[in-house]
């Protein structure tokens, strides 16, 4: 059995969500972890994120699974068959909150099931409905260059390149989370609640981007339309990678100060906008790097005043003094670590989670 809904503001709050991959799991995550009981459904092979067993079936979790669906119930479904059918009708009729992707995540064949809701429905769809791509379907790649995301990244003579790590689902499902929490405040005062949201414009709100910063300076009288460089960029260290990133000249003065290259230090421009010879910077400075480690060029770059950070791994991002103080990563309850909750309450702390469900494991009540 899965364990008991966390203690949280949102305790016998019954959430269903119909989804697969990371941004519909990732609302009932978060709606999870201020204590609603989160009930999955599957198609019949489980959601496409769970690794596969040995045998062929879905039964194994892979660790994006189990981080996204802790502490849930699961269900599978097929729609083919009626009884799958009436189960999944009669749990959406009875929750406070139906959580739906109709994208490249949707568990199919569900549409009449949720339309006969009372509550709070939040749909989840790739392209605004009354836009001239309402009808259209798209992966994360697509969604990022309909977005204006996907960019040379400062590269004059380098292809378009997108942003990693599936930011866009996890600010996709941010938004679907906070609709429906909305809609369940909402709804006990009017009349049933209906969201829609799309995952291009949960993408386009959630990070600025050069395409939008470039045509704002155009409108208020610029004329420099060029993509910046961020300079130096990464740098390679005795044991591992910093990155350093130069966003005043001051910056690029001090910083060429410190490498001991001030024949560079007036050429921020240049090398930020034209690229200047750069390959020339990069030889003279990468031997100091090389010398340092990580840390030591961190703190040598911040006594300067230059932004500089590690670059990390997910071995090495749990040591960071930010996240350790902090205590931002958490013991999952099926081992090793994951992130914690992305909030925190004063009064009503997120609860532990308990495991990711295995296939069609459900809570006692459910």
């Amino acid at each position: 059995m899965a364990e008991e809904p966390a203690e949280g503001p949102l305790r016998g709050v019954r959430v269903v969500e119909i989804g697969q991959d990371i941004a519909v799991p990732y609302a009932g995550r978060l709606l999870r972890l201020l204590g609603a009981e989160v009930h999955k459904v599957e198609p019949p092979a489980g959601d496409h994120l769970r690794r596969r067993a040995p045998n062929g079936t879905s039964a194994g979790t892979g660790g994006l699974f189990r981080y996204l669906n802790a502490g849930k119930s699961s269900l599978t479904v097929d729609t083919a068959g009626p009884d799958g059918y009436a189960l999944v009708a009669a749990l959406c009729a009875d929750a406070d909150v139906v959580l739906v992707d109709e994208g490249l995540g949707a568990v199919a064949g569900l549409d009449a099931a949720v339309a006969e809701r009372t509550g709070t429905v939040v749909r989840l769809v790739d392209f605004a409905a009354d836009g001239p791509y309402g009808q259209w379907q798209a992966s994360d790649l697509v969604l990022q260059a309909a977005a204006g995301w996907v960019s040379p990244r400062g590269r004059a003579d380098g292809d378009p390149v997108p942003v990693g790590g599936r930011l866009g689902e996890y600010a996709a499902g941010t938004y679907v989370a906070v609709a429906g929490l909305t809609g369940w405040r909402s709804q006990a005062d009017g009349p049933p609640v209906r969201a829609l949201v799309d995952r291009m414009s949960a993408i386009f709100n959630t990070v600025a981007f050069d395409m939008l910063r470039r045509e704002t300076l155009v409108e208020l009288g610029y004329t420099q339309t060029r993509y910046t460089a961020y300079i130096p960029g990464p740098m390679p260290c005795a044991d591992g990678m910093v990155a350093v990133n130069c966003l005043t000249g001051q910056h690029w003065h001090d910083l060429c100060t410190l490498l001991g290259v001030p024949e560079y230090a007036d050429r921020y421009v240049e090398m930020r906008y034209d690229r200047g010879d750069m390959a020339a910077f990069y030889a003279a400075v990468r031997p100091w790097f090389a010398e340092l480690t990580v840390a030591e060029t961190v703190e040598l770059c911040q006594a300067f005043r230059v932004p500089a950070a590690p670059i990390t791994t997910g071995a090495t991002a749990p040591q960071l003094p930010p996240f350790r103080e902090r205590g931002f990563f958490v013991a999952a309850p099926d081992g090793g670590l994951h992130p914690g909750p992305p909030f925190r309450l004063r009064d009503v702390p997120a609860g532990a989670l308990g495991a990711a469900p295995t296939l069609r494991q459900r809570h006692a009540d459910a």
